[in-house]
């Protein structure tokens, strides 16, 4: 596993609940191994100390939003706004056919991975 329990709660002080962190973490690795199309599985990435750690922390943050998608998922969809006076609360579902989570997932990894590091993709469709 590119980063464990241990590095979620001590180093990227994730705030999940014990009982779901570990899934969430092992779903957020196949994101992060698709998302690098496979290029974590030498293990290079490992000898770059910095580098290493921003992969981890950026697969904490995936596991994040793989809960986050998670419960939308259960709720019927994404929440993108709450009120508590006379409640209230939106909620977006996210199309299979757009690839919205992924994307998003994309966006959190750029967050983390450096684009010169070669692990992500840096190419455009329709060009």
């Amino acid at each position: 596993m590119v980063a464990d329990k241990e590095f979620y709660y001590s180093t990227y002080h994730g705030k999940l609940p014990e009982a779901d962190v570990e899934g969430c973490l092992a779903r957020a690795e196949c994101m992060l191994h698709m998302l690098t199309m496979e290029r974590l599985q030498d293990g290079a990435w490992e000898q770059d100390e910095k580098l290493a750690a921003r992969v981890r922390m950026a697969h904490c943050a995936l596991a994040d939003a793989q809960h986050a998608q998670d419960t939308a998922v259960l709720a019927g969809g994404k929440v993108t706004s709450e009120s508590v006076g006379k409640w209230s609360r939106s909620i977006q579902q996210d199309d299979a056919q757009t690839g919205s989570f992924e994307r998003r997932c994309l966006r959190i990894a750029a967050q983390y991975i450096p684009a010169n590091s070669g692990l992500l993709y840096r190419g455009a469709s329709g060009c």
